[in-house]
C-alpha cells in the first residue's frame, strides 16, 4: 500500500484479478482500514462475480463505503459464457448454471439492501446475438435499475488461437449500443 500511495498519491488500489473475495474477513477488514488511513477521502472498490459474497463481506463494504463491481453478462440464462468448473476442474454446464443463479441471486439481494454496486457486462453472441436475447438483457437491466444498480456493456474481444469468438460483428455491436442508447433515453 505504501509503494502504491508513493505512485498514486490520489488514488486508492481495486481489489481485481482471481478472486478478491478468496480474502479471510479479518484480512480483508484491515486492508480497507489501511487503505482509510492512506487515502481517507478516496472511494474503494472490489471486481468479483460475486458467487463467493456473504453478509460479513457487505457488512465491510458498508463500514468501509466499498463499490462493488461484479462481473455478469445477465440473467442466468444469457450468462453462460462464464464457465464454471464442476467435478474435476472441467467444464461444466451445471456448474456455469449453478453459477449463474448464485451471481444473480446475490446482486438481487445485496442490491436491495443498498450495497453500491455496478455490473460489468460484456456483450457477445450468447447475451445479444439476436434482438431477442437483447431485449431480454435490457429487461434484465431494467430489474437492475429498479432497485438502484446500473452498470455499463463491453464489447466481447475476440482472442484467436485462444477460445471461440463469441463477439459480435461489427454492425450488430453498433445496433445494439444504438438500442441501449434508446432504451436508456
Amino acid at each position: 500500500l505504501d509503494k502504491h500511495k508513493e505512485k498514486y498519491p490520489n488514488e486508492a488500489p481495486g481489489l481485481h484479478g482471481g478472486e478478491p473475495l478468496l480474502i479471510k474477513f479479518e484480512d480483508m477488514r484491515t486492508l480497507f482500514a489501511e487503505m482509510q488511513k492512506r487515502w481517507p477521502d478516496d472511494d474503494y472498490h472490489i471486481q468479483t462475480n460475486a458467487t463467493l459474497i456473504e453478509d460479513q463481506h457487505v457488512d465491510i463494504f458498508k463500514q468501509f463505503g466499498v463499490n462493488l463491481g461484479i462481473s455478469c453478462d445477465g440473467p442466468p440464462e444469457l450468462n453462460t459464457e462464464r464457465k464454471a468448473a464442476g467435478e474435476r476442474g472441467t467444464e461444466s454446464e451445471d456448474a456455469t448454471n449453478n453459477m449463474s443463479e448464485i451471481t444473480n441471486n446475490a446482486i438481487f439481494k445485496y442490491g436491495k439492501q443498498g450495497v453500491s454496486m455496478g455490473i460489468i457486462t460484456v456483450l457477445h453472441k450468447t447475451n445479444a446475438g439476436t434482438k431477442e436475447k437483447f431485449e431480454r438483457l435490457l429487461e434484465w437491466m431494467d430489474q437492475l435499475n429498479q432497485i438502484g444498480i446500473s452498470g455499463h456493456f463491453n464489447p466481447a474481444i475476440p482472442y484467436e488461437d485462444v477460445q471461440e469468438d463469441i463477439s459480435l460483428d461489427p454492425s450488430t455491436l453498433r445496433d445494439r449500443f444504438l438500442r441501449a442508447w434508446e432504451w436508456m433515453k
